[in-house]
């Protein structure tokens, strides 16, 4: 099965190309790319200029980890001995621990301050204004209507061998999996999936399955604006460690083209919007 959105670097580790152009229906014009390639330039320097320095952000990073990993060391600890032995035991970890996690703290109030302060001035708030507006002419133009869905999906490096998908990592990927996020609809005939480079389409005959699969998912960023950790996400069992977010099981959306067999990797937050477009029921996990 063909991953929509991979890159196949089997025999060619310098692939970039995401497999999938055979679905794509609509591309934006030039003048239009343009002009949202100059926002998005614009909007990214201002955010940069949000961030703290580069040295500043490596420590907050290194706490952060630092954090977590001692406190699920010391959590394991607890389960066998009292807080009291646990620190006569190794009185460091416990300092080391705390000063991690008051340096993470505090730089994450100073780089929220900053971030706030920047933001907050009128000329960056018209550059991001400007970045919408442009955002809105690409979606306009690929004839995405206003009220489509945010979705992410899944996308990958991978090798295949005997037929199986050997997912892997390239460069300074934190994660295998990237979960970048898209414009979904549907109509009576096709599915649609679009971001500002390419609207494609599936007819919603071809799609045959939703393929649910039990594995281990790390995914670097979270981009809806309610948190994980909101009861609407309950149910999917999100876990955190080293500044990622853990899910247990994804999704395929099993699709038939003309005999090739093709799979939307889905994560599994995403599920239910999908079996509502495509009136599909996910199918029980099975290991993969």
């Amino acid at each position: 099965m063909k991953p929509f959105l991979g890159i196949d670097i089997t025999d060619y580790k310098q692939n970039t190309r995401q497999n999938g152009e055979r679905f794509a229906v609509a591309h934006p014009s030039l003048s239009v790319s343009e002009g949202f390639e100059a926002a998005t330039a614009r909007a990214t320097g201002m955010l940069e200029d949000a961030k703290l320095p580069l040295p500043l952000r490596v420590v907050q990073w290194v706490c952060g980890v630092a954090s977590a990993l001692l406190g699920i060391s010391l959590l394991k600890a607890l389960s066998k001995v009292t807080i009291d032995e646990a620190y006569h035991n190794a009185p460091p970890v416990f300092w080391i621990l705390g000063v991690c996690v008051v340096v993470w703290a505090v730089l994450k109030l100073i780089g929220s301050r900053k971030k706030k302060a920047v933001l907050d001035r009128q000329e960056n708030v018209k550059t991001l204004e400007q970045l919408e507006s442009a955002h809105k002419a690409v979606m306009s133009e690929l004839g995405v209507p206003e009220d489509a869905r945010e979705a992410d999906l899944l996308t990958f490096f991978y090798k295949e061998k005997n037929g199986k998908i050997k997912v892997r990592t390239k460069g300074i990927q934190m994660t295998p999996y990237i979960n970048p996020s898209f414009k979904v609809f549907a109509d009576a005939e096709r599915l649609y999936i679009a971001d500002v480079g390419t609207k494609w389409a599936f007819p919603l005959s071809s799609l045959k399955a939703i393929r649910t699969v039990k594995k281990n998912v790390m995914l670097a960023q979270w981009n809806k604006d309610i948190g994980y950790t909101d009861e609407m996400y309950r149910p999917y069992k999100f876990a955190t460690a080293g500044g990622c977010l853990h899910t247990k099981w994804y999704h395929i959306l099993e699709v038939d083209d003309g005999g090739e067999p093709y799979g939307i990797w889905l994560p599994c937050y995403e599920c239910p919007l999908f079996e509502e477009l495509t009136g599909l029921t996910a199918q029980p996990p099975t290991k993969e």
